[in-house]
């Protein structure tokens, strides 16, 4: 609809001011590979919301990645980098059942989990389910989580020559 829209456009828009896209990019380049943590460092750094770190981060990862923002076990909505393959979950679906984030619901609070090796099959659609995700979560008062997901990539996945795997 129109004011989601508008509201969106507004975000972006906040987005740009106070993330800058030249010092953002930058900053995650410095950090590495895609971790929870640098989610919460950028946050602080920027004095912006962690969802709206990991929204700007997947604009400027060079990492194929995903956040899945959950509230109460089920999807809020996920944002992904281009290059990482689509998810199977919608808004309003069921965390996946085997996936960590759905294992961990009463994980401690605003800390991040170690990464999970977990089939492609729980999270992505059919054309990728062979491969093999990395996930992490965190889990915040009142139901609220981010995971985020990692995949390992290579040509005959993908059609991409570099692989990407968190240690």
């Amino acid at each position: 609809n129109a004011a989601a829209r508008r509201e969106a456009e507004a975000n972006r828009f906040a987005a740009g001011v106070l993330m800058p896209a030249p010092h953002f990019r930058r900053d995650i380049q410095r950090l590495g590979e895609p971790e929870l943590e640098h989610v919460f460092t950028l946050a602080e750094q920027y004095e912006a919301s962690r969802e709206a770190i990991a929204n700007r981060y997947v604009e400027f990862a060079a990492h194929p990645c995903a956040f899945v923002f959950s509230l109460n076990g089920k999807v809020r909505y996920s944002r992904k980098t281009d290059t990482f393959p689509w998810l199977s979950q919608k808004k309003g679906d069921e965390l996946p059942d085997g996936s960590l984030s759905a294992g961990t619901a009463h994980g401690r609070k605003r800390v991040p989990s170690s990464w999970a090796q977990v089939p492609g099959e729980i999270w992505l659609q059919d054309e990728t389910s062979g491969a093999e995700i990395l996930e992490q979560t965190v889990a915040f008062s009142g139901g609220y989580r981010i995971t985020l997901l990692q995949i390992e990539v290579d040509e005959t996945l993908m059609g991409m020559t570099r692989k990407t795997m968190a240690s």
